[in-house]
């Protein structure tokens, strides 16, 4: 087996990273390519530190595989590691793995998260070795969503939905959400993107938030970044939300929703399944506390 090693990511272009990421995914039972311009929003987007991301190489400069690290504070997220198919079956994935470990924790961090599809097996099983344990599914719906007639009906009978800024929305994040967010999904990237949001909110009886959604802009449908709802009960929160989709989704009946990495049982997930939006994936959300220097 040739010996390959790791070199920092920041070393290569933004370009030459982006498909190097393609290459690293080619086969992957979800599509995910990236070009340029992609791959630095996702770095901007979610403090992803190239100098402390890593690139796997062969001696003669050939590139196998890379993995992308995210750092904030001691928490740490790896955005995505990936070996080219060629490379693959050799170790080479657990040697990235390693590396990449080191290198977190030379950063500062102590906490590390990861998804992983739930079927990607040799995957999950590479993350158990290395010390990785399942926190949580997080489900990927996408596709079109119907609205049952009761649904509609309850929807009818409440206020009108309002728009707020992207600002505003994030003011109540912690009030209206239960559990935590994926790394991608929490405050620090939504704030990020606010200029490709938008906002709307359904009010309480004192004219403050009581939920509200971000979508990204897109003319094909309603691609559901963040939904917080903070009343007292799951089955109003869940109806909260279902008058928020019901808004972003009437003027174009047959428009596609999509949420990434929505977690089991909350009002977005429940929402979602009563209007039979398709599951498209599942994945499982994995954690390791660094308590010392990996080894080599």
């Amino acid at each position: 087996m040739e010996t390959l090693v790791c070199v920092p990511a920041n070393t290569y272009s933004i370009a030459a990273l982006a498909t190097l990421f393609n290459r690293a995914f080619a086969g992957y039972a979800v599509p995910m390519r990236q070009t340029a311009v992609s791959l630095r929003t996702l770095i901007a987007t979610n403090d992803i530190r190239l100098e402390s991301s890593l690139v796997i190489r062969s001696a003669n400069g050939a590139s196998a595989g890379l993995s992308l690290l995210a750092l904030r504070g001691e928490r740490a997220w790896i955005a995505g590691m990936g070996i080219a198919p060629v490379w693959r079956g050799h170790g080479h994935g657990a040697a990235l793995l390693r590396a990449q470990l080191r290198r977190a924790w030379e950063a500062g961090a102590r906490h590390v998260r990861l998804e992983v599809l739930a079927e990607n097996t040799p995957a999950r099983r590479l993350y158990a070795r290395t010390g990785f344990h399942d926190i949580r599914r997080l489900i990927v719906y996408s596709g079109p969503v119907t609205f049952p007639p009761a649904t509609r009906r309850a929807i009818g009978e409440a206020p009108p939905c309002v728009p707020l800024s992207v600002a505003e929305a994030l003011q109540h994040y912690l009030p209206c959400h239960q559990t935590s967010a994926p790394w991608q999904c929490e405050p620090a990237s939504l704030a990020r993107m606010a200029e490709t949001l938008s906002a709307l909110a359904v009010s309480d009886t004192q004219g403050g938030v009581r939920a509200y959604l971000l979508t990204l802009k897109s003319p094909i449908g309603a691609s559901v970044l963040d939904c917080g709802a903070c009343a007292a009960h799951l089955q109003e929160r869940e109806h909260d939300t279902l008058q928020l989709l019901w808004h972003v989704t009437r003027a174009a009946p047959h428009a596609l929703v999509r949420a990434i990495n929505v977690p089991p049982g909350d009002a977005l997930d429940r929402a979602l399944a009563t209007l039979r939006c398709p599951v498209v994936a599942s994945q499982w959300e994995m954690a390791l506390d660094l308590t010392a220097p990996p080894a080599g």
